[in-house]
C-alpha cells in the first residue's frame, strides 16, 4: 500500500484512490498542545524505559544505542497502513493526527539524542570508523 502526503493541501491519498483531508483548524489549539504534551511524555517515558532496561540488563554503549533508536520508533509508514484498515472515510484524520505529530518529535528528538551518544563514544558519530583497507 503506498502513501504519499502532499504538504500544501495536507491531503492524505491512500493507493485506493481516496483523499482524506487532514482538518487542522478544527482541532482547538490548546487540544494540539495537549496531545503535544501526552506525546512527548509517551515519548521520553518510551525513551527512558529502554535506556534504564538496557543498563540494568548490562548491555554496552552501542547496543543501548540501537535499543534506543528502535525501541521508540513509531512512525507514520506504520500508522497510516494500521490506521486506514480499522478506519474509513473522513473519521481518519483526527486518528491520524497523533502520528502526524509524534513522528516529527522523535526525529527531533533523536536527532539529538545521536549527537549524546556520539559524544559519549568519542568519535562525535554513532559509527565505528574503518580500518584503512591496504591495496
Amino acid at each position: 500500500m503506498s502513501t504519499t502526503i502532499t504538504a500544501s493541501t495536507l491531503k492524505w491519498r491512500v493507493s485506493r484512490g481516496r483523499s482524506l483531508p487532514i482538518v487542522w483548524h478544527q482541532i482547538p489549539p490548546m487540544m494540539l498542545l495537549t496531545l503535544a504534551a501526552i506525546l512527548a511524555l509517551l515519548l521520553a517515558g518510551a525513551l527512558l524505559t529502554v535506556v534504564f532496561t538496557s543498563r540494568a540488563l548490562g548491555f554496552d554503549s552501542a547496543d543501548e544505542a540501537a535499543l534506543v533508536f528502535c525501541g521508540s520508533q513509531k512512525s507514520i509508514v506504520s500508522g497510516v497502513p494500521i490506521a486506514t484498515a480499522l478506519v474509513a472515510g473522513p473519521a481518519i484524520g483526527p486518528i491520524l493526527l497523533p502520528i502526524m505529530l509524534y513522528h516529527p518529535m522523535q526525529l527531533v528528538v533523536c536527532t539529538w539524542i545521536v549527537r549524546f551518544f556520539g559524544q559519549r563514544s568519542g568519535t562525535g558519530t554513532l559509527a565505528t570508523p574503518c580500518p584503512a583497507r591496504n591495496g
